[in-house]
């Protein structure tokens, strides 16, 4: 998915990018690599794994299985932060956190929120399992999905943050129900998160 900068612009409007430069990858891979660090001891092994549509379309996490760290990146947003999938997949989101906590790893170091464990991996994935089947029934129903997203009860996630993502994350739901491929570009993607921002904007009167 292709990011107008205007997305930025529209979300950030006091933003002054002038004179910012992009940094290209230095390494690129398709699928899985792995590295070797010299260290005191002999050789770090590192393992970085790409996974399909999640977060966003070009997810990856590191693995340092010796150590039994993982590195999740924005695969792992922990309580109390909520996940995010408008750029990516509901369904990939799932499958992504499924493989992370099949992993033999100890300490997860998630993009967003405390250094974690394996439980914060199953609460984010709960909370993506609640907005599958919470945006599903609306869909079925043919609620369009900003009124869906504004009419669920939140229940335990309520005190979560950055609630408004559930705009965005039914967006992307509604996107998959319409048999769109994972990730694929949502064309209205800066009036949904204007929409996102008026939802934080009602949810904060309510508070």
């Amino acid at each position: 998915m292709k990011i107008d900068p205007e997305l930025y612009l529209g979300i950030f409007p006091g933003l002054d990018v002038t004179g910012a430069k992009v940094t290209p990858q230095d390494i690129t891979f398709e699928k899985n690599l792995t590295i070797y660090q010299e260290v005191e001891d002999g050789m770090r092994e590192i393992r970085l794994i790409y996974v399909r549509p999640a977060h966003t379309v070009s997810d990856i996490f590191v693995y340092l299985p010796e150590e039994k760290v993982l590195f999740c990146g924005d695969l792992l947003f922990a309580e109390p932060c909520t996940p995010f999938a408008l750029m990516g997949s509901i369904s990939g989101y799932i499958r992504a956190l499924d493989l992370l906590a099949d992993l033999d790893a100890d300490i997860y170091v998630p993009g967003h929120g405390p250094l974690s464990g394996r439980e914060e991996i199953y609460k984010a994935r709960e909370h993506l399992v609640f907005v599958r089947d919470e945006a599903r029934k609306r869909f079925k129903e043919g609620v369009n999905a900003y009124n869906a997203a504004k009419s669920i009860d939140l229940g335990v996630y309520k005190g979560w943050n950055e609630r408004e993502r559930i705009v965005g994350n039914f967006e992307r739901a509604y996107s998959e129900f319409r048999g769109e491929l994972p990730g694929a570009d949502l064309p209205d993607l800066l009036d949904i998160v204007m929409r996102m921002m008026e939802y934080r904007g009602e949810m904060k009167g309510q508070s």
